[in-house]
């Protein structure tokens, strides 16, 4: 999990240029941007503001669904969504 001060643009940007595709998980109470890579989880940033957000890596397949990350996520939403 990173804190980077960056902009969520040129994120989606860079990353929808090097051929993954990008969505928002409505599961995730908070602005979100889900980076995929051949149908699995590459990164997922909530995003605090247009230039700040929380960058998270999914761990090994063999120990967490591609379901259970996104509630992981999701918890984690819930209890940042307010920060700024």
């Amino acid at each position: 999990m990173n804190l980077e001060y960056l902009t969520i643009a040129n994120q989606k940007k860079g990353y929808t240029e090097m051929g993954r595709t990008t969505a928002e998980e409505p599961k995730i109470p908070m602005r979100n941007l889900i980076v995929y890579k051949e149908n699995n989880i590459e990164l997922i940033f909530l995003v605090l503001a247009d230039d700040k957000f929380i960058s998270i890596r999914p761990p090994s397949s063999a120990t967490m669904t591609k379901d259970e990350f996104i509630s992981f996520v999701a918890a984690i939403g819930a209890e940042i969504k307010n920060y700024k």
